[in-house]
């Protein structure tokens, strides 16, 4: 028996292992968090310390970089209008006072051109969770993407798009996620889609742990990989 379990547990660090190859998929749109990004009285999906940006953020142009690499805007514009939005400067707290939001935004993405507005490099293996902030503009819906899409650089033929639909211009503040993991020397890009205006909009990238499997998930994934080694062993 113990030597089964000991089987098992190393399968499911080698899985692990395996996990942080370079990967990329679609989580979900998370339309009930609000403004309250850094705010951890106000509980957030699949987050373990409802603290979006636990490992590292850059939002209004300030940052935290996580310690497993960089956060990046290829382009570089930034312009401090929009929604209110938690401010960077004061989290995590149980109840983060608001400040105005800032755009970075990206040209020539009108009539749904796709223009790279974040990238993640990263300097050793990691694998995380990564929620981008949308719908902050209060010029409108244009200004909204109405597409995302996360890529390993050099891989853009399988770039992982965002399957709800976006858009917005309500400026109750969306978060766009998506789970990550890769190797070191690894960098990832996150496409914005405009729609009818010649400029799209985000306000920020957060990072956070990447989730941990439910006790019967890692069991069966365990099972599994037992069931591999025994077909390997015939």
């Amino acid at each position: 028996m113990r030597n089964m379990w000991t089987v098992m547990i190393a399968v499911i660090l080698g899985l692990g292992l395996s996990a942080r190859a370079a990967s990329v998929s679609y989580v979900g749109l998370d339309q009930t968090t609000h403004e309250a990004w850094g705010s951890t009285s106000v509980a957030k999906p699949g987050d373990a310390d409802s603290y979006y940006g636990t490992d590292g953020w850059r939002v209004l142009n300030n940052y935290k970089q996580p310690v497993y690499g960089s956060i990046n805007d290829p382009i570089g514009y930034f312009w401090s209008y929009g929604d209110q939005i938690d401010d960077p400067g004061q989290v995590p707290a149980a109840d983060v006072p608001n400040t105005t939001v800032g755009c970075q935004y990206g040209p020539q993405a009108g009539n749904g051109n796709w223009v790279p507005v974040w990238t993640v490099t990263l300097t050793q293996a990691a694998a995380f969770r990564m929620s981008i902030i949308t719908d902050v503009d209060w010029s409108g819906a244009d200004y909204s993407p109405i597409g995302m899409r996360v890529y390993l650089q050099g891989d853009q033929g399988n770039a992982v798009a965002a399957t709800d639909t976006l858009g917005g211009g309500n400026l109750d503040i969306d978060y766009v996620q998506f789970d990550v993991s890769g190797q070191a020397g690894d960098v990832f890009i996150v496409d914005l889609q405009g729609g009818g205006s010649w400029w799209v909009h985000t306000a920020g990238l957060l990072l956070d742990p990447a989730p941990v499997p439910e006790p019967a998930t890692m069991s069966l994934l365990a099972l599994g990989g037992l069931a591999a080694l025994r077909r390997r062993r015939k």
